[in-house]
């Protein structure tokens, strides 16, 4: 997309909210706009981002553990628990796969 497109984009975003659309307001959203983007043009990148998700999923055991200690050192994990651990290891998972295909395809480009 072209600057242009993107401050359309921004102006139809903020139109509706009174007092926000400014020059600042749109520069800001086309700069934030194109900076995702061209995160998404570079490996690196991508693989620093999926870096970041998966960390995430890996600490919803560790939330779930320190609150539950927090709380009551005698009980378990509930059904609702036990069932975001279980999704976040399996998206932690799919998220390493995919990162290591990554690194394959950027390291093949390398040579």
């Amino acid at each position: 997309m072209e600057n242009d497109e993107i401050e359309l984009l921004a102006m139809q975003r903020l139109r509706n909210n009174k007092g926000k659309l400014n020059d600042k307001n749109v520069d800001c959203f086309v700069n934030g706009y194109n900076t995702c983007q061209l995160a998404l043009f570079e490996i690196d990148n991508i693989i620093d981002i999926l870096e970041y998700h998966r960390e995430k999923c890996d600490n919803v055991k560790v939330l779930i553990d320190d609150s539950i200690h927090y709380g009551d050192l005698r009980r378990g994990y509930t059904q609702e628990e036990y069932t975001r651990i279980k999704r976040a290891q399996r998206i932690s998972s799919a998220i390493r796969n995919f990162i290591d295909t990554l690194k394959d395809v950027r390291d093949e480009q390398d040579n």
